[in-house]
């Protein structure tokens, strides 16, 4: 749940979408299970828009992926702690080293290799300098399958998706109330009121904002 009831009944009130103004749109609804069918929904879209993937915090989460052509693993926004890496390679498991990546918030970011130190001489060394420090490994030249677990989500959920969340609850029941009273309306205005939006590109912008901050990776 991203909104307690409580704090979506205060949000209503300005809008003068109380409980009696909410019977009209659910005559037979209990007025706090009217509000939890409200969040449920509009939680389900905003999870839709941001891939299919939750705000609330995933404890001990494992995806097994297919590896990137690149030294970038993408994992789902945003990653709190990696726990382990594991590459399935020649028909086995084995656990990927932590010194051979580094956790983002996005995912994992795959460490240079070899490393000049790593070569055997220092003769090799200077030879080939410049050409290792432009090449790198991909993941998927380390593995044929990737399974990470990790921990990702909010403990909290963002004020950001607390708004955007309220903001589609009340537009949903203002279209619902709107759609209710379509007898008194002219004709130009049906059309307006059937073809409104519950998300807008507007709130799209903001969504994607919350997900690839600026500055960042983006997939």
């Amino acid at each position: 749940m991203y909104n307690e009831i409580e704090d979506i009944k205060k949000v209503l009130e300005p809008y003068n979408l109380d409980e009696e103004k909410l019977y009209e749109v659910s005559p037979n609804a209990n007025y706090d299970e009217l509000l939890e069918s409200y969040e449920e929904r509009t939680r389900a879209m905003i999870n839709e828009e941001i891939g299919g993937e939750t705000f609330e915090f995933e404890e001990d989460r494992e995806d097994e992926l297919n590896p990137s052509n690149s030294r970038f693993q993408q994992l789902s926004y945003p990653v709190q702690e990696v726990k382990k890496v594991e590459r399935y390679h020649r028909g086995e498991w084995k656990e990927v080293s932590s010194k051979r990546y580094i956790p983002t918030k996005f995912g994992l970011k795959l460490r240079r290799f070899p490393r000049p130190r790593d070569l055997y001489s220092r003769r090799i060394r200077r030879m080939f300098q410049r050409d290792i420090e432009a090449r790198s490994y991909t993941w998927n030249d380390l593995a044929e399958y990737l399974r990470v677990t990790y921990d990702r989500g909010f403990e909290e959920i963002p004020s950001e998706v607390k708004n955007l969340q309220l903001e589609l609850i009340v537009r949903m029941i203002q279209k619902a109330r709107t759609q209710q009273n379509l007898s008194v309306l002219k004709p130009e205005e049906v059309q307006q009121a059937i073809g409104v939006d519950i998300i807008t590109d507007d709130i799209r912008s903001r969504l994607d904002k919350l997900t690839h901050p600026k500055g960042k990776v983006r997939f």
